[in-house]
Parts: structure tokens; sequence; C-alpha cells
């Protein structure tokens, strides 16, 4: 075999196993190359997005990862409109990703939302799931799991997902056969209940994050035989579900983990779930 037919063979065979995996498309602002934007956007990526997927064998793209030849336009647009996942980062709320998220909505094909924490979604989109996190190596290994969790939720069986392009499409085709001022009024009582409850969603979320960083009276200290990526992203997904806090620092050198909540039982449930998940692990509770 020659060198060269040697290099094509390794060629096609990455291109095969790239083929061979799920695609997630990345809409993300860019920024020019070494400005903050970039910085942010680049790190967010590789940190969390990459390595939670790659765990689940996809293959993960963004538009300045493009390297065919032809229009970046089109390329685009056919990864938004043919991908089994788009993740889109709303961060600074960059006209580009909002348009590219109108058009992954336009196909109803699953998308994961991401912002950093203090964007100001537009109303429009408030109500939808999206992920916060904290810009920082702790609010980092915060949303893994999270992220993670998201990514299981998704039913890609499903032929269409809700977004608001086909509630607002639903919503018009409804009134528009409506026979009767009844049923007009029916439906208008329905899209202002629904909006009520999108808003109490949105205040729930908050107050959840305002409990889970108050201050903690139990930490569970973690040990044992340290855990491979995968069950480390299933961990803390486990610690999630709790609502568990990470406790980060020295104090307890010799840790895999520390975990804080201020509910005894959460403590109590988390850890022997966790250690019959996991026996090679054990822990204890301090507080």
């Amino acid at each position: 075999m020659t060198k060269r037919s040697a290099q094509e063979e390794s060629e096609n065979n990455v291109l095969q196993s790239i083929v061979s995996k799920k695609r997630c498309f990345v809409i993300t602002p860019i920024g020019n190359v070494g400005s903050e934007v970039y910085i942010k956007a680049n790190g967010l990526i590789d940190a969390v997005i990459k390595p939670v997927l790659q765990e689940l064998e996809y293959h993960v793209e963004a538009a300045h990862h493009i390297s065919d030849s032809g229009s970046i336009s089109n390329q685009i647009i056919e990864r938004l409109l043919e991908a089994d996942l788009v993740v889109a980062n709303l961060t600074g709320l960059n006209p580009n990703v909002m348009y590219e998220l109108a058009v992954r909505h336009a196909r109803r094909l699953p998308v994961i939302s991401l912002a950093e924490n203090e964007t100001k979604l537009p109303f429009d989109i408030q109500a939808e799931r999206t992920l916060f996190y904290d810009d920082s190596m702790s609010g980092v290994e915060n949303l893994k799991p999270r992220f993670l969790d998201a990514v299981n939720s998704i039913d890609f069986e499903a032929t269409n997902h809700d977004n608001p392009i086909y509630r607002a499409a639903k919503s018009s085709i409804m009134q528009q056969i409506a026979a009767t001022d009844a049923e007009k009024y029916i439906i208008d009582r329905m899209d202002q209940i629904s909006s009520q409850l999108s808003e109490i969603a949105i205040q729930n979320r908050k107050s959840s994050v305002t409990r889970i960083s108050s201050s903690p009276d139990f930490k569970i200290v973690i040990g044992g035989e340290s855990p491979t990526k995968l069950e480390r992203l299933h961990i803390q997904s486990l610690a999630e579900a709790y609502r568990l806090g990470i406790v980060y620092g020295n104090a307890y050198p010799n840790a895999l983990f520390v975990f804080s909540t201020s509910r005894e039982d959460s403590a109590n449930n988390f850890l022997k779930a966790l250690t019959e998940k996991f026996p090679k692990l054990y822990g204890h509770i301090e507080g």
C-alpha cells in the first residue's frame, strides 16, 4: 500500500466515523479572532458542548468550523435544516444567532438553548427552556450535567417539536376556524392562561436558582475510586436531580466531590442513591 493510498484510507475512515454519528450544529456568536466574544463562544463549545456530546457519540460543528468550499450561508442553512440537534448560544442576542434559531424553529426539530446569566431574552422566547450559566470554572461544571439531562430528555423519534413559531401558527389557524364569538373568547382566555403559566414557570426557575445558591447546612463528602468522564457526568446529573450545590476549595483535599444542601433528607437520599449506583464510591454527611 502506497503512502498516498494509506493516507486516503485514513481520511475515508475519519469521514465514515463522522457520517455514522449523530450531528449537532452549534449556533453561536463568533466575533473577531481573539476577541472576548470569540474566546467565550469557543470556551463554551470546548468546555461543555463538545465533551458532553462526544461522550454521546455526536459530531459537533459550528459555522466557523466549516471548511467545505461553496456558500457558507447555504452550508449553515443546510445544517440548521438537517442536523439531529442544534445548540443555540443566545448570549449577547446576536442577530445572526436569532435568525438561525428562527430557521431551526421553522423546521420543528430539537433545539437546546444556552445563555450566560444576566442575558435578557426577548419576550417571544422567554418561556422557552434555556439553560443559564456562569462564565467561570464552577459555572462550567454546574452546566455540564444540566446540559446532559437536556440532551437525554429529547425524544428524537418525535416528528415535530414545540416552539414559538409553531405555537403562533397554530393559534392563528385556530382563530381562523373558530365559528363563533364564544369560541374566539375561549381561545383568547386559553392564550392568557398559557402566558400566565409561562410567567409562573419563569419565576419558579429563578426562585429555584436562588434556593440552590443560599447557604447550605449539610455537606456530602464523596470519596473512592476515580470515576470516568461519563460516570462523572452521571454523578453531577444525579446531584442536580436532588438539587444539590457543588462545593469548591481545598477544605477536602482527598474528596472526589463535595456537594451541599440545606435538607438533610436530600443529603441522605442522594448518598444512598449514589452508592447504590456506584459501589466503588463511599461518602459521609457533615452538618
